[in-house]
C-alpha cells in the first residue's frame, strides 16, 4: 500500500468479524476474527513526515489491545504495545534521530511472544521486553498515517 496522507487523514482497514466456512469471503477476512490470537508478528513500513506528532499504524482488537508506531513531537519513535487489557501498556521511545527529516525511513518490528525488535533503516537495531501481554487476540482494525 502506498498512500499521501494529508495532515488529519488516514486510512482505516476494518478486520471482518467471523463468518461461517460456507460465506463468500476472502480467507484473510475470514482468518482474522475474534477466535485468533498472536503470538508473533512482522510488521515493516516505510515513510517520510517532516510532521510531527505522527500516528504512523496502530492496529486494535476486540479486546482492548493494540499496537501503535508514533512519532513524537521531537521526530523519535515511539512503540507502544497494549496485550492485556487489564495491565498498562508498555511504552518504548527509539532516539535512532529525528525522523521526521523528509527522508525515505524503513521501519521493522518483529514480535515473538514477549521480545519486540525494532530496526529502522535496515542497520540500527534495538530489543525490548514487554510487560503487558504475550497474545495479540482478534485484530479489529488496522489504521495508516495520521498527523495528530
Amino acid at each position: 500500500i502506498s498512500a499521501y496522507f494529508e495532515t488529519g487523514s488516514s486510512v482505516t482497514y476494518d478486520f471482518q468479524d467471523h463468518h461461517p466456512l460456507g460465506d463468500n469471503t476472502s480467507s484473510l477476512a475470514s482468518t482474522l476474527h475474534r477466535d485468533v490470537t498472536l503470538s508473533q508478528e512482522t510488521v515493516t513500513l516505510s515513510f517520510r513526515t517532516t510532521r510531527t506528532p505522527s500516528l504512523l499504524l496502530y492496529v486494535s482488537s476486540f479486546y482492548e489491545e493494540y499496537l501503535s508506531i508514533i512519532l513524537a513531537n521531537n521526530g523519535s519513535l515511539q512503540v507502544r504495545y497494549k496485550l492485556d487489557r487489564h495491565r498498562d501498556p508498555d511504552a518504548f521511545n527509539f532516539d535512532f534521530k529525528n525522523m521526521a527529516d523528509g527522508h525515505l525511513h524503513q521501519l521493522k518490528i518483529d514480535r515473538e511472544e514477549a521480545v519486540v525488535s525494532v530496526e529502522v533503516n535496515q542497520s540500527a537495531q534495538r530489543q525490548v521486553i514487554l510487560s503487558s501481554g504475550t497474545e495479540f487476540n482478534a485484530i479489529k482494525s488496522l489504521t495508516l498515517g495520521k498527523v495528530l
